[in-house]
């Protein structure tokens, strides 16, 4: 978008991210050819069009600020969500120190309103057998496991924490016309307070003794500078300085929305506080405008 030399109107169009999630790769093929693999292609809906140098030229002043306008929008949209995906890749497989603990909560999944929260607990993140939470006051408990997993040597990763949500019961009704649709959310923060990471189990609907039996994966890494090293490769200087400051998940706040087959996904949106959440994107915009 950054090298595009006229202002294009692109209305509603869509960024699709294509990949075989049903076959791992072997170890022994190259990052070439998974990177190979990912299909990335933006679709049109038929409201856009391709606007060319000479097409600009004979464009009246109202007709170029228009284009301008729009293509603001879109460039907008596309810095936004690779900046969303760098934080999350950061704090997901960027941590190569210890994470200090774990936060498990238990929300109650509101389709209108925000979750309300049922309860939470932290542990510390050490192999753990089956062991029965305390999530509040009035008996609610989560059972839950941990269990560190090596990784062969040459891997990106040392290893991962493996964190297994099986049950919850007793838990307090959120819901004033039906019972609540509890779903549990673990939370990592690092040893250095650099990493926060995030990830929730699916939602169980209309049941205050779930049973989910999922297991919820916390990486670390071989290397703390991978990130760095592919917006590197992407764009000379995209990837220097700290990315820590643009990048960070401090105000991060969840937020989940069914998709059209009835399962969930995570979703981030910035908090009400508009100067501490644009203050890394903006950071981010101003390199991506200067490399």
């Amino acid at each position: 978008c950054q090298s595009v030399k006229v202002p294009q109107k692109w209305v509603g169009s869509s960024v699709a991210l294509g990949y075989d999630s049903g076959v791992l790769p072997p170890r022994s093929a190259s990052e070439g050819a998974i990177r190979d693999a990912v299909l990335v292609n933006v679709f049109d809906w038929g409201r856009s069009e391709l606007n060319t140098v000479d097409k600009e030229r004979h464009m009246t002043p109202e007709e170029q600020q228009n284009r301008k306008k729009f293509w603001g929008y879109y460039k907008g949209g596309i810095e936004h969500l690779a900046w969303v995906a760098a934080k999350t890749y950061l704090h997901r497989f960027g941590n190569s120190d210890k994470w200090e603990k774990v936060t498990l909560t238990v929300y109650d999944f509101d389709s209108m309103t925000k979750d309300d929260s049922m309860g939470s607990f932290s542990v510390p993140l050490k192999d753990t057998d089956l062991l029965e939470g305390k999530l509040n006051d009035s008996g609610a408990t989560l059972t839950y496991s941990i269990k560190w997993r090596d990784f062969p040597a040459g891997s990106r990763l040392k290893g991962t924490w493996r964190i297994s949500i099986h049950k919850a019961e007793k838990l307090p009704n959120k819901d004033h016309v039906s019972l609540s649709d509890p779903y549990c959310m673990i939370t990592a923060l690092s040893t250095n307070g650099k990493y926060k990471l995030e990830q929730v189990t699916s939602v169980v609907p209309n049941n205050l003794n779930p049973v989910w039996e999922e297991t919820l994966d916390v990486p670390v890494a071989s290397v703390n500078n991978s990130l760095e090293t592919a917006l590197e490769h992407a764009r000379p200087g995209l990837g220097k300085g700290d990315l820590h400051s643009m990048l960070s998940n401090a105000e991060k706040q969840k937020s989940i929305s069914k998709s059209l087959t009835g399962s969930i996904s995570v979703m981030t949106r910035m908090s009400s506080s508009k100067s501490v959440s644009s203050s890394g994107f903006s950071k981010w915009t101003e390199r991506l405008q200067n490399v």
